[in-house]
């Protein structure tokens, strides 16, 4: 089965409003990089600008492992309330 991708938030505020300069567009952008920021998301909400910093990377062997055990788990846990209720509907028919 393939990896997923781990998407961490970097929480960071974003304060532009009162500062047009470049420089310190660069200095956030370089203090998050420096926090393991790999993408930015940016939106604009009527007036307000939306941003969003985030890492991106493929999940760990053991974060996979760990993954894969609890969704068999779930699995099995979902096989067993399906029999319980085929078998509670198969008495109640008489089947």
């Amino acid at each position: 089965m393939d990896k997923q991708v781990i998407r961490e938030n970097i929480g960071y505020n974003f304060d532009w409003s009162d500062s047009n300069s470049i420089e310190s567009i660069r200095e956030d952008l370089d203090n998050l990089e420096k926090r393991g920021a790999t993408h930015v998301e940016i939106e604009v909400y009527e007036h307000s600008l939306y941003c969003q910093a985030y890492s991106e990377r493929p999940e760990t062997d053991t974060e996979q492992a760990e993954r894969l055990r609890i969704e068999q788990e779930r699995s099995e846990r979902q096989k067993e309330r399906d029999l319980k209720q085929y078998e509670i509907i198969k008495s109640k028919y008489n089947l």
